[in-house]
């Protein structure tokens, strides 16, 4: 059997940029599952009004924001609600920059750092003899402090960042497509500035 070749500088940091380009991709895939689904609400919301305003019954906040539940169980008749919302909450949450696709994007840089901090920075230390540093690493980090341990406010900090997005210190990270772009687009020029110095 032969044994595995010992790793590289350059085959690090390419695995490396294609797990940030999996996580990437799973916020983009994500957003447009979650954006399809708040469309089809709002049909179906918009259905439901006017099935409503036809019927002449007394319209009510309730009849017009129907509570809805998913439902799970082993089989038909056995199943019990595990999860309660409305109709307008399901949109709400489901819109591109609603609650879901902050939670999710705000996952995903947690992810990325902890990629990076955990497995990817150590294997490189074994190899060059020393943890490596990059300033876009040091800034993801106050990032991910900012998510984790301020509940999604931002740290002083981010207010002197110069290659990620800037927020001013205790406002909400409002992450969207275009910050997330740019926060990965310099993860990844991080990464490959990474190998070019090692080279």
């Amino acid at each position: 059997m032969t044994p595995p070749a010992a790793e590289t500088v350059q085959s690090i940091i390419q695995d490396f940029i294609f797990v940030t380009n999996a996580v990437y991709g799973t916020y983009l895939d994500a957003s447009m599952a979650i954006g399809n689904l708040a469309v089809g609400y709002m049909q179906i919301h918009k259905e439901h009004v006017e099935k409503v305003q036809a019927s002449g019954e007394t319209i009510t906040p309730q009849l017009l924001n129907p509570v809805l539940f998913y439902n799970a169980g082993p089989k038909e008749g056995e199943q019990r609600a595990i999860h309660q919302t409305t109709l307008v909450d399901i949109i709400e949450r489901n819109l591109l920059n609603g609650r879901h696709m902050q939670f999710l994007a705000r996952m995903c840089i947690v992810s990325l750092y902890q990629y990076w901090e955990d497995d990817f920075r150590p294997r490189l230390a074994k190899v060059i003899g020393q943890k490596p540093k990059h300033e876009v690493f040091g800034e993801l980090r106050h990032l991910r402090r900012s998510i984790i341990h301020r509940g999604g406010r931002a740290l002083p900090e981010l207010a002197t960042f110069t290659l990620l997005p800037r927020f001013e210190p205790d406002s909400e990270l409002l992450l969207d497509q275009a910050a997330m772009d740019h926060i990965f687009n310099a993860v990844k020029d991080a990464a490959s500035e990474l190998l070019a110095g090692a080279a």
